[in-house]
């Protein structure tokens, strides 16, 4: 289970949104922080970076003298001491073997720590450079000499101590009249010597914090190495409260953007987590849930399409339960009245002379019947787009006047007059992309349809023009006309209208969703205008076929 939940969490929108803010903005703090530190520390320590090359510059100058024997060893001894004085540090003279040969401390003669072997062997290369070390060295050993305090000083040139020098001493001896220096060896009786309160030779304590400079030079032609040690212990406080004032501040900016970001991730992924939920309550047939839009965001905008998509399922839902009423009903009327006249002819309720009669209304609900059938067929391959329209160029007069002598018997015996003004050149010629069987379907439809509710003694009229770049065709009645509300809904499966005005005439109440359906399919549109005792103008309207089009159309004009 709980491995469940840890699953579900992770995979959770807006815990990866969280975290991946937050990491962004940790990477973000930790840049900043680290720019921070490194701006901070090049502050602090510029001047005394500059004053270190400086300085070793001067101890470079003095080598050559210290080899030609100019300076003896105490005086480079001195003179090395007086500049350390100057940025309160020591100078250490390394030789290839990493022993201390002369400086400004009591490190002189003692290997070099390890915590800069590093340096030194860089160093020997010919590398320099700045290093901030902290270093902890061992006390010099009883009797391993020191200055004040029991190291003997250094001879002038061309002088010896001899074998009996003070115990622990440097002996100086002269080679050619040049100075040079050794380790000494402790020899004698000398007593425990003091050990010095500091192994580095600085007033602080021994571990503390120092800036290192070594560079390489020249001594008697071999490469030695000058590390130039500063005390840099209140750079490093002053760098430790610079660090700590930048840490805290962003420490409780993350805390705050981390908090920040979490509640922004809630709202983000809120609004969607309340979507699933109503989703899946849609899915299982509840139309009545809804997605409170709290903003006008995106999320917002995409909880209100959300909201407007289930108004439209709900739209569909109760057109379908619609749809399936007026079928059941449709069919139940025909089908009643079939199983009644056929049950009483079966019974020999109705007489044998009146058989034929009732024969004759039998035929007509099976008509009914298959014109339902057949519209309803036709429309739903129309609305499922499974319903192929084969275009081709089409005379529009030419099929205007034939199918007009197809519906003159049904006008004529309903008593209505039909009239086709006569067609100038031009509307004779009009040509459009059509599909015939489709056209004359669209026809008859709006004919048929004016025919019924056009009362006797009525009139019927279909005109062809041009109007810009379209060929449009008016079909006129003189009928009852229909209300603003009749006119909004006559494009309505299944809409009939008001027997009580229509003098109950028949229909399945597809036939002008049928017609609009077929126009659009086409690429034309269609319109009606009406008023109550006024009669009704159908406007369907095609593209007109351009010249190129007459010249590669697909057919011969029909």
């Amino acid at each position: 289970m709980i491995r469940r939940f840890l699953g579900r969490w992770s995979r959770s929108l807006y815990i990866q949104i969280f975290l991946s803010f937050l990491l962004t903005c940790i990477l973000f703090f930790a840049g900043l922080a680290l720019f921070w530190n490194s701006y901070f520390t090049d502050f602090f320590y510029k001047d005394k970076k500059e004053l270190l090359v400086s300085r070793s510059a001067e101890v470079v100058k003095l080598l050559p003298s210290y080899e030609d024997g100019t300076v003896s060893n105490r005086e480079m001894r001195f003179g090395t001491r007086i500049i350390a004085r100057g940025f309160n540090g020591m100078i250490w003279l390394v030789d290839a073997k990493g022993n201390v040969l002369s400086g400004s401390s009591e490190r002189e003669g003692l290997a070099l720590p390890s915590e800069l072997q590093q340096l030194f062997s860089d160093g020997l290369k010919g590398g320099s450079g700045f290093y901030a070390a902290t270093l902890k060295i061992e006390p010099f050993p009883a009797g391993g000499g020191g200055g004040a305090g029991g190291r003997s000083g250094p001879a002038a040139p061309g002088t010896s101590t001899g074998n009996g020098a003070a115990a622990g001493g440097e002996q100086a001896s002269s080679a050619g009249g040049t100075g040079t220096l050794r380790n000494g060896a402790a020899e004698g009786g000398a007593s425990a010597i003091p050990v010095p309160p500091n192994p580095l030779g600085l007033g602080g304590p021994a571990d503390e914090s120092l800036l290192v400079y070594y560079t390489p030079a020249e001594l008697h032609g071999e490469r030695i190495v000058i590390l130039m040690l500063m005390p840099a212990l209140e750079v490093s406080e002053a760098l430790s409260a610079v660090r700590l004032n930048i840490l805290v501040p962003l420490l409780f900016s993350m805390i705050a953007v981390g908090a920040i970001l979490f509640i922004l991730s809630r709202k983000l992924a809120g609004p969607l987590q309340r979507m699933n939920r109503a989703a899946l309550e849609v899915a299982e047939g509840d139309f009545t849930t809804r997605v409170p839009v709290t903003s006008r965001d995106e999320v917002g905008e995409l909880a209100h399409s959300f909201n407007f998509m289930v108004d439209q399922l709900q739209q569909w839902e109760d057109t379908r339960q619609e749809f399936l009423a007026h079928i059941s009903h449709e069919l139940r009327s025909p089908l009643t009245s079939l199983r009644g006249l056929i049950g009483a002819m079966n019974d020999g309720i109705i007489p044998p002379d009146k058989v034929a009669h009732y024969l004759r209304i039998c035929d007509g609900e099976v008509q009914r019947l298959q014109r339902l059938v057949n519209d309803l067929l036709d429309l739903a391959r129309i609305q499922n787009g499974s319903d192929v329209f084969r275009l081709r160029p089409v005379v529009l007069s030419a099929h205007l006047l034939e199918t007009l002598e197809l519906i003159r018997p049904a006008a004529e015996e309903k008593g209505i007059r039909l009239r086709m003004p006569e067609l100038s050149p031009a509307a004779s010629a009009l040509m459009c992309d059509l599909d015939p069987d489709r056209f004359s379907q669209v026809l008859l439809n709006l004919l048929y349809n004016a025919i019924r509710f056009t009362p006797e003694g009525g009139t019927l009229t279909v005109e062809l023009a041009a109007e810009g770049e379209e060929a449009v065709v008016y079909v006129k009645d003189t009928g009852i006309g229909m209300s603003e509300e009749e006119l909004s809904r006559i494009w309505d499966r299944f809409y009939k209208a008001d027997a009580s005005r229509t003098g109950g005439t028949e229909g399945t109440g597809l036939g002008l969703t049928i017609v609009k359906h077929l126009v659009g399919g086409m690429n034309g549109h269609i319109t009606v205008e009406s008023e109550p005792g006024a009669g009704t103008v159908f406007r369907v309207a095609f593209p007109l076929r351009t010249g190129e089009g007459r010249k590669t159309g697909g057919g011969e004009p029909s």
